[in-house]
């Protein structure tokens, strides 16, 4: 998506870094292929880890709830992503 139609440089910042961490997340989530790699976790169990329901994993990443910066962050760390990173 393409958030250079936001006026405010911090909402835009905001936006394009939950973004990237849905990115992260899905990434995880998807199964590789690689040999060695094992299955990624479901759903619900990447959910429970991070502290959040699986309804709610799922609404952070389709855009249908804006999450907790603390909420975000556990969600990008447990993905593999920084703040730094981005």
């Amino acid at each position: 998506m393409d958030f250079t139609g936001v006026a405010d440089e911090g909402e835009r910042a905001a936006c394009e870094f939950v973004q990237d961490v849905a990115v992260a997340v899905i990434a995880v989530l998807t199964p590789s292929g690689e040999p060695g790699r094992g299955a990624p976790p479901s759903r619900r169990q990447f959910a429970t880890s991070v502290g959040v329901g699986r309804d709610t994993l799922i609404d952070i990443l389709k855009g249908r709830r804006w999450p907790r910066t603390d909420r975000l962050v556990r969600i990008a760390h447990r993905a593999g992503i920084t703040i730094g990173t981005l």
